[in-house]
């Protein structure tokens, strides 16, 4: 994104950016002058700060790979790896480095990997990322890299992109030997690196003047999520249920944008020509609920025991568990409700330690949800984890296969038959839950709220370095959130039956 100016220019004072911060910058210029003078004002989600922790877990697994490479440690201010790189080039050319440090026209970098060509005598310099491809944003990120080390003296012969190859299964007792796939970046970056001069003079020229005026958009979160949202998003009015609430709306929110519109209340009357838009609209202008009256009848055919169930993965960028591979999600935990004809309930959950869950985690479940009636879940997901079992333990797939049978998905029956204003355009049981049964709002759990906190949790409780104490309130948490999904699967079906009451407002 690119500032609009009318400020008077500070003397431009000499300014390091590094690598991260040139991507910011691309990214958007407000962002990067904010890091530079407001680092303060700096947020990192819980989200982020596990994405920047797996980085690092990466990037140490690609450095055992090179078992003789050298380690630059930081000391805080640069000048020691700069002296220290040029001292190792000098004394030991064929040394593989890990964190080369190299610095030109202001922009700082640290390479993840310089190595010496396996045949040959240039050197080979290594971008590491804990991604499962080459993303777009990562060709001006190796740029950089080599645009710096280049105008230092040193050319690589060879740029790489090195990344995790999701194909990859290990086998076990630490052999990670195909874990990464190297993307050959060289030809890639090559009309990107004479753009970097015309950059770094834009972004001294930002740096000098008053906190750019841009504003939020779709660039607040892409490629990365901007750690300055809650700064750039203070003062700015929002709508009380703005046009992103409409579902497959992009196209229509900005033709409805362009006319002013910004509020859902205040689309007009035949604008819309989706029928679930517009059905949005009318009960968002109602202010309350609307429960269609046919999925009653739909519900109440299902026939008794009913079973609620739910699950919980993990995915490791490195695995850990044999026979698995990079960011597969893997079953660790479900939670099991059972409704008889009698009205009497019971409740079942499942929740492994450290060792590969996988099949504890089938075997539980197939004799926790019996032989025969309705199993209730809230998307595709659990059908396909199901599935995936079956493959892994073909010994048990019968089983499973018919549990599979029995699963009645509840997304596309709510999503079909009711809508709130209060879910915002979304049917995610998360939003759905606190419209029909406030007491279960996911909102009054402690810190595991989500999935995603779920697999962090998980991945926490079972680390030998967590203290018991914390392991132990984990798994308390990780317990009262997967039952709490279960219990959520209870209370929609209540509702959906028509056995609520009156829809609230």
């Amino acid at each position: 994104m690119t500032a609009k100016r009318n400020q008077t220019i500070r003397p431009i004072r000499p300014i390091r950016l590094s690598k991260s911060k040139i991507m910011s910058g691309l990214q958007c210029e407000k962002r990067l002058w904010l890091e530079i003078h407001r680092a303060e004002l700096i947020e990192v989600s819980s989200d982020t700060q596990r994405l920047f922790d797996v980085g690092h877990a990466v990037n140490d697994i690609a450095h055992d790979m090179y078992p003789h490479g050298q380690l630059i440690e930081w000391d805080g201010s640069g000048k020691m790896p700069l002296v220290e790189t040029q001292r190792i080039l000098r004394e030991s050319p064929d040394a593989t480095i890990f964190e080369a440090t190299f610095s030109h026209r202001g922009v700082f970098i640290r390479a993840d990997i310089l190595a010496k060509e396996t045949h040959g005598d240039g050197y080979v310099l290594m971008e590491v990322k804990s991604s499962g491809k080459v993303k777009p944003q990562y060709h001006a990120d190796c740029a950089v890299q080599a645009w710096v080390i280049e105008n230092c003296g040193l050319s690589p012969v060879r740029v790489e992109l090195v990344h995790l190859n999701k194909q990859f299964v290990y086998r076990g007792d630490g052999d990670y030997r195909g874990l990464f796939y190297h993307a050959d970046m060289t030809d890639a970056i090559a009309e990107i690196k004479p753009k970097i001069p015309q950059w770094l003079d834009r972004f001294w020229h930002v740096l000098g003047g008053d906190e750019p005026k841009i504003a939020m958009g779709e660039h607040c979160n892409s490629p990365y999520s901007c750690p300055f949202i809650a700064h750039c998003s203070k003062g700015v009015p929002q709508p009380k249920y703005p046009l992103t609430d409409l579902p497959r709306g992009k196209t229509v929110s900005k033709a409805l944008a362009a006319d002013g519109i910004t509020d859902i209340r205040d689309i007009p009357a035949g604008r819309l020509q989706s029928e679930t838009q517009e059905w949005v609209r009318t009960v968002t202008i109602a202010g309350k609920g609307d429960l269609k009256p046919a999925v009653h009848s739909m519900m109440r055919a299902h026939d008794y025991p009913r079973f609620y169930l739910d699950f919980e993965t993990v995915m490791f960028a490195v695995p850990i568990w044999a026979d698995t591979s990079p960011y597969q999600q893997l079953p660790f935990q479900w939670s099991c409700h059972k409704h008889d004809a009698d009205g009497a309930l019971s409740h079942r959950e499942f929740l492994a330690g450290g060792e590969s869950p996988m099949r504890n985690f089938a075997e539980s479940l197939i004799d926790a949800v019996e032989t025969h009636g309705a199993i209730f879940v809230y998307s595709g997901f659990e059908k396909t984890q199901l599935g995936n079992l079956a493959v892994r333990f073909p010994d048990l797939a019968d089983a499973l296969e018919k549990i599979i049978a029995r699963l009645v998905n509840l997304h596309p029956i709510t999503r079909d038959h009711y809508y709130h204003p209060a879910m915002h355009g979304s049917w995610g049981i998360k939003a759905v839950v606190p419209t029909i049964a406030p007491e279960l709002d996911y909102a009054n759990l402690d810190e595991v709220q989500d999935g995603i906190a779920a697999g962090a949790a998980y991945l926490e409780m079972t680390d030998p370095a967590t203290d018991p104490h914390r392991a132990n309130a984990l798994r308390e948490n990780l317990l009262a959130y997967c039952k709490r999904d279960t219990e959520a699967l209870m209370a929609l079906v209540r509702f959906l039956e028509g056995r609520c009451g009156k829809v609230g407002e």
